[in-house]
């Protein structure tokens, strides 16, 4: 017996949380005409059920229907939620509440992992939540485009204005006019390096944050961290679309000083230059446009102001570089 309880006590010590690990029971509150609660249940709590199995009890919260919507305010009164707070995807694992498609897959884990070695985790003392446990779990529809602009109405009423007044910009821009050329003639050197600069600094606050994974600093309009965390947000899956961005400028702000700074024959070509960095800047920028209020169904306020100083660029640069663009390509 002694070799037998010598090898259960080594397995023991080096095995502990799996031989012993406790139930952790958690509330997810959920909307199907909410596109990120799908997300965060696809992509985070599906693979944290298939690595705990029964060790993970999930109680989703339809917040959509009379009983789930009453247990989703009472939830607001017993955690003292404040108002900026209280949206889904919504998860609360004991007395901690996490919101959002950025904050859950961070912290919930470890405090899954932390429950499971100390004791375990019971459902938490919302009124009315256990009364939800034996109905069936809600159905997560696939929303379209409405119900995706609804989840940041303020936010993307602004980006689709912005998005009208880029077409708006496009349509103008497509035939050459004269008003075109004296607008490039007449900008100033120091206007055209600030815009590039505050696009410049916003697309590396932006590849910051998303690369650190570090939330963002939204302001009163739009929801960036939502933006942050969608899949569109990503060239790849693992390189951030904003990172682009500060290329795009840092390559503009560079065909600026080159043309300014610079006697050489290529720096007669600089106007050029300048127009297909601006303006591929810009066709990206009106599509991502477009994606924040009809596809992701969030704005991010920075990356409109990237938007817009990218329009700018385009504006500044068209009048001079399109002759000379067609030039070159005719000799070619």
């Amino acid at each position: 017996m002694r070799p037998l309880l010598v090898s259960l006590l080594f397995l023991v010590t080096l095995f502990p949380a799996p031989l012993f690990a406790d139930t952790v029971e958690i509330a997810f509150f959920s909307s199907p005409r909410c596109p990120f609660c799908g997300i965060v249940a696809d992509r985070d709590l599906d693979p944290l059920q298939q690595e705990y199995g029964e060790s993970l009890q999930i109680l989703t919260v339809d917040t959509t229907t009379a009983d789930g919507q009453a247990v989703f305010h009472a939830a607001w009164e017993v955690f003292e939620i404040p108002p900026e707070r209280r949206g889904v995807p919504m998860i609360v694992a004991g007395d901690q509440v996490l919101v959002g498609a950025g904050e859950i897959p961070r912290e919930l884990p470890t405090i899954i992992e932390d429950h499971r070695r100390t004791g375990g985790l019971a459902l938490p003392p919302i009124p009315g939540l256990l009364d939800l446990a034996d109905q069936p779990p809600p159905r997560v529809a696939d929303p379209d485009w409405r119900d995706r602009f609804q989840g940041d109405l303020p936010g993307n009423y602004v980006s689709t204005a912005l998005l009208l007044l880029m077409l708006a910009v496009l349509v103008a821009l497509l035939p050459h006019r004269s008003w075109q050329e004296r607008l490039s003639l007449k900008t100033p050197f120091t206007l055209r390096i600030l815009v590039a600069t505050t696009g410049l600094l916003v697309a590396a606050y932006l590849t910051y944050g998303y690369s650190r994974d570090q939330e963002l600093v939204c302001g009163p309009v739009g929801q960036c961290n939502v933006v942050q965390h969608s899949d569109m947000a990503w060239l790849f899956g693992v390189i951030p679309i904003a990172l682009l961005g500060v290329l795009a400028y840092a390559v503009l702000l560079g065909i600026y000083l080159f043309g300014r700074v610079s006697d050489r024959h290529l720096a007669h070509y600089t106007p050029a230059a300048a127009l297909v960095v601006s303006g591929g800047g810009f066709a990206f920028s009106l599509l991502l446009t477009f994606w924040q209020p009809f596809v992701i169904g969030a704005t991010c306020s920075w990356c409109l102001l990237s938007a817009l100083t990218m329009t700018l660029s385009c504006l500044f640069a068209i009048g001079h570089g399109r002759p000379q663009l067609k030039a070159l390509v005719s000799r070619a």
